[in-house]
């Protein structure tokens, strides 16, 4: 398990951002049927919205990995399950967050 702790950041970056944007991109897509991916970009209506690694929150998720390996007296299996529920919670709060960003921009154009 010690080994774990070793994973450096940017394998966390190389594999939630791409998630995250196409995630973010679908939710878009409900809102805005004629919204566009370009890169890291998405094009809505006029609006440029550019999708950085910093809106994948990426250190939350890190600070949770960390906090679980370095929990002393914990199974793998419970640490394994505490990480899933805990990079599910991040990743449908981050969600949220993004899907309202896009309502502000909707009710604004308004």
């Amino acid at each position: 398990m010690s080994i774990l702790i070793f994973i450096p950041y940017y394998l966390f970056d190389f594999f939630i951002t791409p998630l995250s944007k196409y995630s973010f991109y679908f939710i878009t897509r409900l809102f805005y049927p004629s919204s566009l991916l370009a890169g890291d970009q998405i094009v809505i209506n006029q609006n440029i919205l550019t999708f950085a690694s910093a809106c994948a929150a990426i250190s939350a998720y890190y600070l949770i990995f960390l906090l679980v390996m370095f929990t002393k007296d914990i199974s793998f299996l419970k640490s394994l399950k505490i990480l899933v529920i805990g990079f599910f919670a991040i990743f449908i709060a981050n969600m949220l967050r993004l899907t309202v960003l896009i309502l502000l921009i909707k009710s604004s154009n308004s």
